[in-house]
C-alpha cells in the first residue's frame, strides 16, 4: 500500500491465503503478480487543492473515436482555484458528443516518473449518481506548452488502465485563453459625476469603486443619508462606525459568528434555514 497523496492511497491485494502453515506478510507480498489490479482509495470529505491548470480554457474531447472540436468546449474559472466548470459542446459530426456542464474539483496530484496524475471529484448535473464512486475520476496529464495540456480521464473511479494521455475513457486537449475583458462604462458616464441608485440601501452608496457592502443592520442605520464623494469619505465613515461601537458589540458579534460556523460544520454542507 502506498500513499500517493494525503487524499489518495493505492494498493494491490492477493487471494486469501489458506495454505498451512500460513506464509508471512513479506512472502505474500513478494508473490503478488506485477499485473495484479491496482486499487485506489480516495478520502471522502477531503479538502480540495488548486488545479494544475488554470482557466479560462478551450478544449476538445473524444471517447477514442472522432474528436469533438467544433464548436470548442470551454472550462470556466470558478470562485475557488480548486474548481473548474467544464462546458461540453456537442459536435454535429460526432455521435457520442453532447452538451452538458460538469464541475471539476481537484483533490490530489502526484508524479510517477514522467507521468503527472490527478484525482478529481465531478459534479455530474446531467446524470443520476448511484454512489460516491460515480463522482471520482483519475486523470493523467502532460503540459505540451506554456498554455496547453493533454489529458486522459479514467472511465470509472479506478485509476487502472491509465497509461498515456492518448488512451483513456475520455481524452482532452486543453488550451488556455485570455479572460474576456470586463465591461466598463464610457468616460462621459463616470467622469466628474455622482450617480445614485434608486434602491433604498444602495442609494446611499456612490456608484463607483468606493462602494461598501452593508454588513448588518447597525452599519445600515449608520450609513443612512450618507454620500461618499471619494475614497477618503468612505474610509473615514467606516472608521467612524468602528470607533462608535461598544466592546459588547464585537463580543456578541464574534460569539454569534462562532455559533453559525459550528452549525455549518455540523450540517455537513447541507442546506439549512
Amino acid at each position: 500500500m502506498h500513499m500517493k497523496h494525503p487524499n489518495v492511497l493505492q494498493y494491490k491485494e492477493s487471494y486469501c491465503d489458506v495454505q498451512a502453515p500460513k506464509r508471512n506478510l513479506d512472502t505474500t507480498c513478494q508473490d503478488l503478480p506485477s499485473d495484479a489490479p491496482l486499487n485506489s482509495l480516495f478520502r471522502t470529505g477531503a479538502a480540495p487543492m488548486p488545479c494544475p491548470f488554470k482557466g479560462p480554457l478551450e478544449f476538445t474531447y473524444s471517447h477514442g473515436e472522432q474528436e469533438c472540436s467544433t464548436p470548442a468546449s470551454t472550462a470556466e474559472i470558478c470562485t475557488q482555484d480548486s474548481r473548474l466548470l467544464l462546458r461540453y459542446q456537442a459536435c454535429a459530426n460526432v455521435l457520442s458528443s453532447e452538451s452538458f456542464d460538469v464541475e471539476l474539483e481537484c483533490l490530489a496530484t502526484w508524479k510517477e516518473g514522467s507521468t503527472h496524475n490527478l484525482v478529481a471529484r465531478l459534479n455530474l448535473s446531467h446524470t443520476h449518481k448511484n454512489s460516491d464512486e460515480d463522482s471520482y475520476r483519475c486523470f493523467i496529464y502532460e503540459q505540451t506548452s506554456n498554455n496547453s495540456w493533454n489529458l486522459a480521464q479514467s472511465a470509472d473511479a479506478s485509476c487502472t488502465g491509465l497509461r498515456s494521455v492518448k488512451d483513456g475513457g475520455k481524452m482532452f486537449r486543453m488550451r488556455q485563453i485570455h479572460s474576456p475583458a470586463l465591461c466598463t462604462f464610457p468616460s462621459w458616464v463616470i467622469e466628474n459625476k455622482i450617480w445614485m441608485a434608486l434602491d433604498p440601501i444602495t442609494s446611499r452608496l456612490l456608484a463607483s469603486p468606493y462602494n461598501l457592502t452593508i454588513l448588518n443592520k447597525h452599519l445600515d442605520n449608520f450609513l443612512r443619508e450618507k454620500i461618499f464623494r471619494n475614497k477618503e469619505d468612505a474610509v473615514n465613515t467606516f472608521v467612524e462606525f468602528i470607533n462608535s461601537r461598544t466592546p459588547d458589540f464585537y463580543c456578541n458579534g464574534t460569539g454569534t459568528l462562532v455559533k453559525r460556523w459550528k452549525k455549518c460544520i455540523e450540517s455537513n454542507r447541507n442546506y439549512f434555514d
